[in-house]
């Protein structure tokens, strides 16, 4: 998952507005986002170690862990599976993959992230290793020197994962990496958890399906 910012927000942010706007607009979660009920009492781990470095290279990077009570497999499918970002990413308005390798896993995805004023598509290429690793970089954009994020999926048993996900960019300008240290950090925790919910109702789903399946066949 990529951050953005839109093309209508370059105003706010030469007239020092972004300081003020853009921390409640990225942080301000849709209800429909929010944890459910069950999933908050059965399933949420809170235990999260958030890292945050200036890289040798000059860029910022995030880093988030948190372990999953799910399998290493429908975690990845589930990260890897960009086209399905949008039904479950806070202010993810489309998400596309335009190209595949060899092996059916994306190379080439898309995003268009947008709230009120904020309206951003992203192109990113992808490298996939299933079951462990899901990379996407940016390949062009006008507002980012670097961007990439990166997640690392390591099977801790049959049915729980460690899932680190690493997020490293550098704005072109200064004003737009000062301003956005104050709230990537939050960014990077609430898309994770995005993640570990929708894995939940993946998971949630496959058990659903293998119930009726096992009527059926009594």
């Amino acid at each position: 998952m990529l951050l953005g910012i839109g093309r209508q927000s370059r105003n706010a942010i030469n007239t020092g507005l972004l300081p003020r706007v853009l921390p409640r607009v990225l942080l301000q979660l849709p209800p429909h986002l929010q944890l459910c009920r069950p999933y908050q009492r059965r399933h949420l781990n809170l235990s999260q170690i958030i890292k945050n470095n200036r890289e040798d290279d000059g860029c910022q990077s995030y880093v988030v862990r948190k372990r999953f009570p799910f399998p290493q497999e429908l975690v990845y499918g589930v990260v890897s599976s960009v086209d399905q970002y949008e039904s479950f990413i806070p202010f993810c308005e489309r998400s596309f993959v335009t190209e595949r390798d060899g092996e059916g896993e994306p190379s080439v995805a898309g995003l268009q992230v947008g709230f009120r004023e904020f309206d951003e598509e992203f192109t990113c290429e992808l490298k996939c290793k299933r079951p462990t690793v899901v990379r996407a970089k940016s390949m062009s954009h006008s507002l980012f020197r670097f961007l990439e994020t990166e997640w690392t999926i390591e099977p801790l048993g049959e049915n729980v994962c460690n899932v680190e996900m690493k997020l490293k960019y550098d704005f072109r300008s200064s004003l737009y990496n000062r301003v956005s240290s104050l709230f990537a950090g939050k960014v990077a925790t609430v898309m994770t958890k995005s993640f570990e919910k929708r894995s939940y109702e993946v998971s949630r789903r496959k058990k659903e399906v293998g119930e009726q399946e096992g009527k059926i066949d009594t």
